[in-house]
């Protein structure tokens, strides 16, 4: 791994920070609440990753969670 232009680069491929505003249309605010989400898929074929948002489920819980699909994506399913 080394540092390079203020991101990493390793294995040939450069990675910089990312900001994201969270105004944008892939957020959402429930109660004090405000979530969002971005995914990013690299060199692979297909993005591996997964995330699941469950908003008042059983008397007003939240469920988020997100699932690293490392070892393709019915990994994280």
């Amino acid at each position: 791994e080394r540092r390079k232009r203020g991101g990493v680069q390793v294995a040939g491929v450069a990675a910089r920070p990312v900001q994201v505003d969270l105004s944008a249309s892939d957020t959402s605010k429930e109660g004090d609440i405000k979530w969002g989400w971005v995914g990013i898929q690299g060199a692979r074929t297909e993005m591996e990753d997964a995330i699941v948002l469950r908003v008042n489920v059983l008397n007003n819980f939240t469920y988020a969670a997100v699932f690293d699909g490392h070892a393709g994506f019915a990994s994280a399913k």
